[in-house]
């Protein structure tokens, strides 16, 4: 589906660091931001704002992936392979667990491969101050808690 290094080299960037083509299962919610829905010209300019939206959720997969890299990075020593993005699967019913106050847009569950184990990455993502956009990743192997803990916090 997708594939990437455990860690950002230079070559990947320079190939990969402004423009990541999402996967069309990646982020499937409708949403546009404010500033561009209270633009009384909105339908002039429709192609621009899907243009807008787009750029918006390639940044969006850019940072899930570059968050993602942070943890795998550390399980570089156990396997050296690329990474695959195997399978995004839309997780409902967990709007309630939150621990803060920006409007969840939406939850996911990443399947990445890794030397041909799979890991699962929870993937959530939040609206702030109605335009802008971010997300956190909370992996859900055990190991690769300890790797999350271990590049954040020591």
């Amino acid at each position: 589906m997708y594939k990437f290094p455990c860690f950002r080299d230079k070559t990947w960037m320079k190939e990969n660091g402004a423009n990541m083509n999402y996967p069309d299962e990646f982020f499937n919610v409708d949403f546009c931001p404010d500033f561009l829905k209270n633009y009384e010209h909105v339908v002039n300019f429709q192609e621009k704002i899907e243009q807008i939206i787009k750029q918006i959720k390639s940044a969006l997969f850019r940072q899930a992936i570059y968050k993602i890299q942070n943890i795998e990075v550390l399980a570089m020593n156990e396997c050296k392979e690329d990474r695959v993005l195997e399978n995004i699967k839309p997780m409902i019913g967990y709007e309630k667990f939150k621990i803060t106050s920006s409007t969840i847009l939406r939850d996911e569950l990443w399947t990445i491969k890794r030397c041909n184990q799979n890991f699962l990455y929870w993937v959530r993502y939040y609206e702030q101050d109605k335009n802008g956009y971010s997300l956190s990743i909370i992996p859900m192997h055990i190991k690769n808690i300890f790797y999350f803990f271990k590049y954040y916090y020591f």
